[in-house]
């Protein structure tokens, strides 16, 4: 039992956590290991556990997610539990390190090319915050302008809309985190349908400057100052919301995601209530916009 607390729990408490393939470097970071040597030994002596397909490209991965709701419940495993929240906290530990030394998520969303720590944490650092119950830590990380740049530029909007959405979920936040974060969740989901097809390459600026202008637009001043200053600091040219001639509705885009194929046409009748949609697959469609 000591050799297993010693030599293989840490690594099996980290794979069994973790959201995809890992690196030895990755495991390493993650679970504390020093000695290369050792790790690669005690991973070979799990290797009844592992993804042989994963294996034979170099990477670490439990076969089936089976074997961590094993290790993961203490009437089962007994004196071979795994406390799958320590996992998480490894994960996170290791990811913020990682980040930190790369001088925070600004600088890391700079530069076009990333280690593979920061980019599993640009992936799955909050769900694995979530999982180690660090709530202070989850609302730094989605209230960072820099880290929901930079997931949007390379994950795409969906996926930071889906962190802030789990985020919220979590009846353990405080009242002023969980409003901070409905807060920036309100922008993006309104500005969410510009984000989608932005290029980041021909236009740097242009994630700060719509989240800027519609946190104007939805009278969100503070959380509009911050993508302000954030904008000055990146000194690139950029469009500024000043005023508006009329209201903006504050509904939800709505979105025709049922239908096959590319949609190229829509019409809109009935005075707005109605819209009939042309797609790539020959079909029409009748939509209930109010619905």
């Amino acid at each position: 039992l000591e050799r297993w607390d010693e030599r293989y729990k840490p690594f099996l408490r980290i794979l069994i956590t973790a959201r995809s393939a890992l690196s030895l470097d990755q495991l390493m970071a993650f679970s504390g290991s020093k000695r290369r040597e050792d790790a690669i030994r005690y991973l070979d002596q799990l290797r009844q556990l592992l993804d042989p397909a994963r294996l034979s490209t170099g990477m670490y991965q439990v076969y089936h997610r089976s074997i961590g709701e094993f290790f993961s419940k203490v009437e089962r495993a007994q004196e071979y539990w795994i406390d799958a929240g320590e996992g998480h906290d490894s994960i996170a530990s290791g990811c913020i390190t990682e980040i930190n030394t790369r001088g925070g998520w600004k600088a890391v969303q700079a530069v076009n090319h990333q280690t593979a720590i920061c980019d599993y944490a640009l992936s799955h650092l909050s769900i694995h915050l979530i999982g180690a119950k660090r709530w202070a830590a989850l609302a730094d990380l989605l209230g960072d302008l820099s880290f929901l740049e930079a997931k949007s530029k390379w994950l795409g909007i969906s996926a930071t809309l889906r962190d802030v959405h789990a985020a919220l979920q979590q009846t353990e936040l405080s009242p002023q985190q969980s409003s901070a974060l409905y807060s920036i969740l309100r922008v993006l989901q309104s500005e969410a349908p510009h984000l989608r097809y932005w290029a980041p390459e021909r236009f740097p600026s242009f994630f700060m400057q719509q989240m800027r202008n519609r946190a104007v637009a939805l009278g969100l001043l503070s959380i509009a100052d911050r993508f302000l200053a954030r904008l000055n600091e990146m000194g690139k040219p950029s469009l500024q919301l000043e005023w508006q001639s009329g209201l903006v509705t504050l509904a939800k885009t709505p979105e025709l995601t049922t239908q096959l194929g590319g949609i190229h046409a829509v019409d809109i009748f009935m005075h707005g209530a109605k819209a009939v949609s042309g797609a790539s697959d020959g079909m029409l469609k009748v939509w209930d916009i109010q619905s």
